[in-house]
């Protein structure tokens, strides 16, 4: 079983704009964190874009699970979401 990873933090590269995760399984993909994310700022969940570790700079893979990048409690990462024409980020 996959531990819970608290304390994420995730930042639109656009933006600049964060979203706090409280608690988060590690077994989740970057795939799946980024469509929860991308349905939270009122974009299709299918909606093209990436997850950086900010820590490492690295980018973590579709398929790859949080547990299996390393990351770790009170973690920021960045978003980089494909925008399409016609496809906006509601200001909140």
């Amino acid at each position: 079983m996959a531990r819970t990873i608290r304390d994420l933090k995730i930042i639109n590269q656009a933006t600049n704009k964060i979203i706090p995760v409280k608690t988060v399984s590690g077994d989740v993909t970057a795939k799946e964190l980024l469509s929860a994310y991308a349905g939270k700022i009122g974009l299709p969940a299918n909606t093209p874009g990436t997850l950086t570790r900010k820590l490492t700079r690295r980018q973590l893979l579709p398929d790859q699970t949080l547990e299996g990048a390393g990351i770790e409690d009170g973690e920021t990462l960045i978003a980089d979401m494909e925008m399409v024409p016609g496809q906006f980020e509601p200001a909140e």
